[in-house]
């Protein structure tokens, strides 16, 4: 019984110091002139058939953190389902995260939708 309540709080402070060490996560004051923080982006990929996919990207200022590690670049084994399989680590992730700081001025008067069944 003692071993396993130690397991449990092993688990629990391993949980608590993988929050703790994620990418930033401050609320960013923008002062005039300075650089505005891109809030928290992800990309999702869902392919009709598995398929090895590289993805860069094309973004005017310094990016921060990414998740899995960005190098140059993401290349990934992606499935119909939306998984992802880093080819470098060979880990399974959901999604591709960055952030990034950048002067650029973004334009939110329009955008696009893509239908689900497309």
């Amino acid at each position: 019984m003692k071993a396993l309540k130690s397991k449990g709080l092993i688990l629990s402070l391993s949980l608590i110091l993988v929050l703790l060490t994620g990418c930033g996560s401050q609320e960013v004051t923008k002062k005039p002139g300075s650089q505005e923080t891109t809030k928290k982006p992800v990309i999702y990929l869902y392919p009709k058939s598995q398929q090895t996919v590289s993805v860069k990207l094309a973004y005017k200022g310094k990016i921060t953190c990414t998740y899995p590690e960005y190098n140059d670049g993401w290349k990934v084994k992606a499935h119909p389902d939306g998984t992802l399989t880093n080819i470098s680590d060979n880990r399974e992730y959901s999604y591709l995260y960055w952030e990034g700081v950048s002067n650029n001025k973004w334009d939110m008067s329009n955008g696009f939708v893509i239908k689900g069944n497309d």
